[in-house]
């Protein structure tokens, strides 16, 4: 019989087909509402149809940041396959009418805010962050 576990579930076989867990929570399936990227997907796109339209930014931010903790996962909750938990290390945001990028971690769920937009000409200059210290390259990753 499945029992619920913060591990991950091992992969098992339907006849001759092998079944493989979604991923880290799947020990967590039996519950409602588990924390596999699917049960939180769906969860979080119910809330986010149903809440009422923020007035404004501030609003807006504070509703994002709501939607985002019913879908967290708390320390202790899953633990992988190398014996260390998985969770939500941070949660971000980012106005891109704004360009304000809106973040809180684990250890402080105080949200910070960073702007890349002088605060009162956000349609004129941008801040300059300097030179990269590396280029940004895109490459093909391999198939597993």
């Amino acid at each position: 019989m499945p029992q619920i576990e913060a591990g991950n579930a091992s992969e098992t076989y339907w006849g001759n087909i092998q079944l493989k867990p979604f991923g880290q929570g799947a020990g967590t399936r039996l519950l409602p509402g588990g924390y596999t990227s699917p049960e939180r997907f769906v969860k979080t796109a119910y809330q986010k149809t149903h809440i009422p339209l923020p007035k404004n930014r501030i609003e807006a931010v504070m509703a994002v940041f709501h939607l985002m903790e019913s879908v967290s996962i708390p320390k202790g909750v899953i633990i992988t396959e190398r014996n260390t938990y998985d969770y939500t290390q941070y949660a971000a945001l980012m106005n891109t009418h704004t360009c304000e990028y809106f973040f809180r971690t684990y250890d402080n769920s105080q949200i910070a805010t960073a702007s890349l937009w002088d605060r009162y000409e956000y349609s004129v200059r941008p801040i300059c962050l300097g030179k990269l210290n590396r280029p940004v390259v895109f490459e093909k990753v391999p198939n597993p």
